[in-house]
């Protein structure tokens, strides 16, 4: 068990001062959003024992909120990503509460039928259009001195 600990003690570190060393910031951002989510799914999946097919919703819909309230209201990005989290963690409730008694195959559908509806919602966001917009491609997203 201190083996374990000790290496996600390392690995954490070298997260954190990756940025600092390497200066390809979009490929460690990438590879941290990554391992975030099949830090996920590996919690769901091997310790619950459970199918989830709509993880990637969720990241999605947390990286639309940051982006839109970064890019399109100007507040501090690492205050968006609070914001972001504390949002998507709501949806997920709601979402989540009448999936609770699914189990199987029956979750596994469940969850990608709310896959599939971000999707489209994502794709062809028209409803999002007259609350937030579309996000450029080439806006400015900075974290701290980034």
């Amino acid at each position: 068990m201190r083996e374990k600990t000790v290496f996600y003690t390392l690995l954490l570190l070298l997260a954190v001062i990756l940025p600092f060393i390497y200066h390809d910031l979009d490929l460690v951002l990438r590879a941290v959003l990554m391992a975030c989510a099949v830090l996920g799914l590996q919690l769901l999946m091997s310790y619950g024992g459970q199918i989830s097919l709509g993880n990637a919703a969720f990241m999605g819909l947390g990286a639309y909120i940051s982006g839109v309230l970064s890019v399109k209201f100007g507040l501090p990005s690492l205050l968006t990503i609070f914001v972001a989290v504390a949002v998507t963690a709501l949806i997920a409730l709601i979402v989540g509460y009448p999936l609770l008694r699914l189990k199987g195959y029956y979750l596994a559908l469940g969850t990608l039928g709310f896959r599939i509806v971000s999707y489209f919602a994502y794709k062809h966001p028209v409803h999002l259009d007259r609350w937030a917009g579309r996000i450029d491609r080439h806006s400015r997203y900075r974290l701290g001195r980034f």
